[in-house]
């Protein structure tokens, strides 16, 4: 896995992308919940995305924007977190 700065070096790369947001609904809900779940979530992710090469270029609180160097990793990574939730 690549670190941030190699990840955005000068050398062209291509790189599949991903970017996930979730609701802010949910927290107007029940915010203890929802904070559970947001870091829920933040523990699947960075499981899933170090799992399938990626890299989290940016978390966002409720969303976050990752890459990798694979199309199919990027997929399999969102769809498996998707799962979860």
């Amino acid at each position: 896995m690549q670190s941030k700065e190699q990840a955005f070096s000068a050398d062209q790369q291509q790189a599949e992308i991903f970017f996930n947001s979730n609701e802010q609904k949910a927290v107007e809900k029940d915010e203890k919940q929802a904070r559970s779940t947001l870091n829920k979530f933040r523990e699947t992710l960075n499981q899933k995305v170090t799992y399938f090469n990626g890299l989290i270029i940016n978390d966002l609180g409720d969303g976050c924007l990752c890459i990798f160097d694979s199309a199919v990793d990027a997929v399999k990574c969102a769809k498996e977190v998707q799962e979860v939730f």
